[in-house]
């Protein structure tokens, strides 16, 4: 579109315009000048109209006002209606400066002489963005609670479960089961912990024994108190005694 219209070939811009509307279905494209009427464009039915009055977007028209009037190209997302329905567009706006190489047609009076304004529907591409979003946070949640539901089980079955085995058994020697067993299967550290509370009980129950036997052979009335001063144990001389 540049090449021709600085040399004001309008027969060559009008050309590239065709071209651009039968390249592209999704991309419109106008040509405004500084007064924001439609020079060029690939729709036919919008030239020397008003651009105010061609789309029902404030947005874009303030877009293109302020680029005539600062000069600054702009890029952004706009709802508009396109056959009848909404829609989100993309608009770029590009103002055309008056460079010298433009006095010849244009003089040196206006420091904008126009600004290009393409228009690309992005209506599907984002409606893809969103279900992509979806099924993307979809199968992430999917995963994050298969991972949590899998903690979950090897937490129950693995450790606590056998925890609670090992608590049970300890429970059982605390009321003077000496007998239970501190199996839980697996070669892990609470397997070995396992291992190491039977052996501990198996020597508790040895020098349990040995004292027992000690005291039991003692010929003299004797017995066990506790830190609370309640009897734990008593030989038969002492119950004999006791009984005088």
């Amino acid at each position: 579109v540049e090449k021709p219209m600085v040399v004001g070939n309008n027969e060559a811009t009008t050309e590239e315009f065709h071209k651009l509307s039968t390249a592209y279905d999704d991309v419109s494209a106008h040509m405004t000048n500084y007064k924001s009427n439609v020079t060029y464009s690939t729709e036919e039915g919008f030239l020397r109209k008003d651009f105010g009055s061609l789309y029902d977007s404030e947005k874009l028209r303030a877009m293109l006002t302020k680029s005539l009037k600062d000069g600054e190209r702009r890029l952004e997302l706009v709802a508009l209606k396109q056959d009848g329905k909404k829609g989100e567009f993309m608009a770029e706006i590009l103002p055309v400066p008056n460079e010298t190489s433009c006095y010849h047609c244009h003089g040196s009076s206006e420091p904008i002489l126009g600004a290009l304004v393409v228009i690309q529907d992005v209506t599907a591409t984002k409606a893809s963005i969103r279900g992509q979003t979806w099924t993307t946070v979809t199968v992430s949640a999917l995963g994050v609670g298969v991972l949590i539901l899998g903690i979950y089980m090897f937490m129950r079955y693995v450790v606590i479960r056998r925890v609670l085995t090992l608590a049970k058994s300890a429970d059982a020697v605390a009321n003077g089961d000496y007998s239970v067993a501190f199996s839980v299967g697996s070669a892990d550290e609470i397997h070995g912990l396992g291992n190491n509370l039977g052996f501990m009980v198996s020597e508790l129950k040895n020098k349990l024994g040995f004292a027992e036997g000690v005291l039991g052979g003692l010929p003299l009335p004797c017995g066990l108190a506790g830190p609370d001063f309640n009897m734990l144990w008593v030989n038969q001389e002492l119950c004999d005694f006791l009984e005088k």
